[in-house]
């Protein structure tokens, strides 16, 4: 569904996602809108932990996409490059 996005939401998605990550604590969201595209979501950090074996920090997060009346909830885990 991210990808059916114009290219103003998908840099709204992108720079929300990149701030939340950088600088949220665990249960933050960063939501963004973009009513000429009738797009809208949210970025939530969910959990924060050291990985040892990558030895970088890392951070569950959730994504939603909202666009044309469908929704896309995506979870995945964003680790620092070393």
């Amino acid at each position: 569904l991210a990808d059916s996005l114009n290219q103003e939401s998908q840099q709204d998605l992108q720079e929300t996602s990149y701030e939340i990550l950088e600088t949220g604590v665990d249960g933050d969201v960063g939501e963004w809108n973009n009513p000429s595209d009738n797009a809208y979501g949210d970025f939530k950090v969910e959990n924060t932990q050291y990985v040892e074996e990558l030895q970088t920090t890392c951070r569950d997060f959730t994504q939603t996409v909202n666009h044309k009346g469908k929704k896309e909830v995506v979870k995945g885990k964003a680790c620092r490059d070393s």
